[in-house]
């Protein structure tokens, strides 16, 4: 009988310690998995903030290749005109020698 209450014991021992495990175990994953999410977390927030510097970069770049693309079709117009009016000044200036005659 003695021997039948030690073994009792002593599995109520060993199922008791089994279950302090699992519930440690359990306690230390839930810890982790909360410092994942919060990391996770974080590292969403600077790959957001990454994400938003990128798009400015990419935008303000977009302009300027915009802008250097606008000045120089204006600067071909502008050679353009300078040669249409100074092809106008030598047919004027051509007109009034003739008409001087």
């Amino acid at each position: 009988m003695e021997d039948a209450k030690w073994l009792a014991a002593f599995i109520v021992t060993c199922v008791a310690g089994i279950g302090g495990l699992i519930a440690r175990d359990r306690s230390v994953h839930k810890t982790i998995r909360e410092g994942d999410d919060a990391l996770r977390s974080e590292i969403k927030k600077g790959d957001d903030t990454l994400h938003e510097r990128v798009n400015d970069v990419r935008k303000e770049h977009i302009h300027k290749e915009d802008f250097k693309s606008y000045a120089d079709r204006m600067e071909r117009m502008t050679e353009r005109i300078e040669r249409g009016i100074s092809g106008t000044h030598k047919r004027i200036d051509e007109l009034i020698l003739k008409t001087d005659k």
